[in-house]
């Protein structure tokens, strides 16, 4: 117990799966953002195509059906692949947002799906997590406990979208290393 420090500070980084991450292409602005219905819906719903009715409109639909797929598939991945095609929506003005959740790149990820994740996190989880460490040491004083959200590029390899995570996870790491030397920690 003597090497544990009294006052800490932890930082928390919630990695979405697939739906949860917002993103652009420097083209088309943002083209998967799960917040929007009404994008999402045109992007990839009603703009899908449909194959209805008896096998005389079937072989006009299939034409209709794969313009949509190719029109989709441009949206996401371009028209030639490119890893950095899309990237998250980062650091952007978002309405709810606190500057401070900003910063914390909160705008990167579906705040529909993970902004109550996010909030529960930064604001009750610490309080409990306080309380059950304090059972174990009653001097701990868990100062903060900074939320992060690393929304990422799903068309991407895991390897590039890990070495991006890892630099982002490095960045804010260090930035509670900081916050908890000012603090004396």
């Amino acid at each position: 117990m003597g090497d544990c420090p009294e006052d800490v500070v932890v930082p928390v980084i919630l990695l979405p799966g697939i739906i949860g991450s917002r993103l652009q292409s420097e083209s088309d602005g943002i083209v998967w953002g799960p917040d929007n219905t009404r994008l999402m819906l045109n992007l990839y719903g009603r703009n899908a195509g449909t194959v209805v009715g008896p096998d005389a409109f079937r072989i006009r639909e299939r034409r209709v059906v794969r313009a949509a797929v190719r029109r989709r598939k441009e949206l996401l991945v371009g028209s030639t692949f490119s890893r950095s095609y899309l990237t998250p929506v980062e650091y952007a003005e978002v309405e709810g947002l606190t500057s401070t959740q900003r910063a914390r790149n909160w705008s990167s990820v579906s705040l529909n799906t993970q902004g109550h994740i996010l909030r529960q996190i930064e604001s009750a989880f610490s309080v409990r997590l306080t309380t059950a460490i304090r059972r174990i040491n009653p001097r701990l004083n868990l100062v903060s406990m900074p939320t992060y959200a690393l929304g990422y590029n799903w068309s991407q390899s895991n390897h590039d979208s890990g070495a991006v995570a890892s630099s982002k996870i490095k960045a804010w790491v260090a930035a509670a290393r900081e916050e908890a030397e000012e603090i004396g920690a």
